[in-house]
């Protein structure tokens, strides 16, 4: 928490770095404690830095401790995989694109990195309608606010993040370049 200022005020929100990281952290807990008897989405928002991988690692690493099956990659690997599956019949790609739609809790992080195209669109649409409809978990992290998320993508997909994530927002300077000792 030292690494989010009580004085770097998120505008959009008016509270403090360091109240929206103490929002977070409640919340994620909150979702590891109750993964097992609710249906929960989870978005990050951030920008570059400000921890959004790094909790989406915890909340991932919590819930495999408990046994359950976590399945994290890149957006960049995700439409990769996606990729794969619907230009191959590779039974080893099938098997991880079953993966996708079934684990536990799936996590995408750094959505809006791709090169979005009608394809990789489509194919996340598909993704998460289809885990919502099982009622398994997905985290997305994001550098892109809301209103970006719809200017990258379809109006129904940021129709489902509305209605079925909670959105959390990270902000602050980026933490790696306050490790380093950088200013």
């Amino acid at each position: 928490m030292e690494f989010y200022p009580e004085d770097f005020i998120e505008e959009t929100l008016g509270r403090s770095s360091q109240e929206l990281a103490a929002l977070a952290l409640k919340r994620a807990r909150l979702f590891v404690s109750q993964f097992d008897t609710s249906f929960e989405n989870l978005l990050l928002i951030g920008k570059t830095g400000t921890g959004k991988t790094h909790l989406s690692s915890c909340i991932g690493g919590e819930l495999l401790s408990k046994g359950y099956a976590v399945y994290y990659l890149t957006a960049f690997e995700l439409f990769a995989t996606m990729k794969k599956e619907a230009f191959s019949r590779d039974e080893r790609s099938a098997d991880e694109f079953e993966r996708l739609f079934s684990c536990d809790l799936l996590i995408i992080d750094d959505l809006g990195t791709e090169f979005a195209t009608a394809m990789t669109n489509s194919w996340l649409f598909e993704l998460v309608n289809e885990r919502i409809r099982r009622r398994v978990s997905t985290l997305i992290s994001t550098n892109l606010e809301l209103v970006e998320l719809g200017e990258n993508y379809t109006e129904r997909m940021v129709s489902r993040f509305v209605e079925y994530y909670i959105p959390l927002k990270l902000a602050g300077p980026d933490i790696r370049i306050l490790k380093a000792g950088v200013r």
